[in-house]
């Protein structure tokens, strides 16, 4: 997503879009220092978006992991796109290996992973009260309740 329509995004929502950063790189040669004092701390909310292999998935989650708040999600595009399986296999690997996040939200080809914090259930069942009639369903992955949006 362009800087654009991220604040777009963020000023519909109610959000600040001056407080939106974005870093537009390789995110090989970006560092946890670097997203840390772009940030000026560590964000809450961390997209994945652009690297389509698996080594970049896995390294673009553990960078995630390695610099978002407590309770901070990372949003991971392209989960679910046929055409760059890569990006689930690198972020089920992630997921074995190195643990730290959890998915809760699954559609509209995005997958939602918070980083751990103490009550991580009431995350998914805040979701399904948010979103009335948008989640069909909640499953449960790796011990975790997950919700399936509607798209």
């Amino acid at each position: 997503m362009s800087r654009r329509n991220c604040c777009i995004t963020c000023g519909l929502t109610g959000g600040d879009p001056a407080r939106l950063t974005t870093i537009i790189d390789n995110s090989l040669q970006v560092s946890a220092q670097r997203v840390l004092e772009s940030c000026h701390g560590r964000p809450r909310l961390f997209s994945l978006d652009g690297g389509r292999t698996v080594d970049t998935t896995h390294h673009d989650m553990t960078l995630a992991l390695n610099t978002l708040c407590t309770g901070g999600v990372v949003f991971v595009d392209d989960y679910f796109q046929e055409r760059w399986p890569e990006v689930s296999e690198g972020v089920c690997r992630f997921m074995l290996r190195e643990g730290g996040l959890s998915p809760i939200a699954i559609g509209g080809n995005k997958l939602f992973s918070p980083t751990p914090w103490p009550l991580p259930g009431t995350i998914a069942n805040g979701l399904g009260e948010l979103f009335p009639g948008q989640i069909p369903q909640f499953a449960d992955v790796r011990s975790a309740t997950v919700c399936r949006f509607k798209h």
